[in-house]
């Protein structure tokens, strides 16, 4: 039978066993590398920790909130697709993988996603506030009503993914579609620009 913790702060150097931990905060840990399969965290909060190249095969991020955190090289595609729900503020989580990862119920603010990858992430509605995608991936994608008007250093090509209603500022275009020339490109009525 799985451990369980509720409401626990760790804060030294103790090893977590695998089981639930719901509504626990974990503040300026160093996981990097570390495997957490099988765990299952609920309504958790890391702070400043280093989760760099950790491993999630089979864990569950259940509305997960990651503040000021390293998550460099992270495969969140092995993450239990189960209620998969994250928020990152503040974060590296440059070289990430999020491939065909539902981030539907999940949101960036102010984090750096270089030359991450979004292939055939579903992202209908995502919120992302003042975040870095230089050189992220975007393909088959659905970012349908997604806003990304804060986003800096974005392109993806509109042919390849699904862009109905999304959200960007006319500053964006210069480098972002390259393939829209014109306000009048037939490609341009599937965005939506704020002035």
């Amino acid at each position: 039978m799985k451990t369980a913790h509720y409401d626990k702060r760790f804060e030294g150097p103790e090893a977590l066993s695998p089981g639930i931990y719901e509504n626990c905060v974990f503040n300026g840990l160093d996981f990097s590398a570390v495997g957490f399969r099988d765990f299952r965290f609920i309504e958790c909060h890391f702070e400043a920790c280093n989760l760099s190249n950790a491993r999630f095969q089979n864990c569950q991020l259940q509305q997960c909130h990651f503040q000021d955190c390293k998550l460099l090289g992270l495969h969140f595609e092995e993450v239990n697709p189960l209620g998969f729900s994250i928020h990152l503020v503040a974060c590296n989580a440059s070289h990430c993988s999020f491939y065909q990862v539902n981030l539907q119920h999940s949101r960036f603010e102010n984090c750096l996603f270089q030359e991450a990858d979004f292939t055939e992430v579903q992202a209908k509605g995502l919120k992302v506030g003042n975040s870095e995608f230089q050189g992220a991936h975007f393909e088959r994608s659905n970012l349908t009503d997604a806003d990304f008007s804060q986003a800096t250093g974005l392109f993806l090509d509109p042919e390849q993914n699904r862009v109905n209603g999304l959200l960007l500022q006319e500053r964006q275009l210069a480098g972002l579609l390259l393939k829209i020339q014109t306000p009048d490109c037939p490609l341009t009525k599937k965005l939506i620009f704020e002035l």
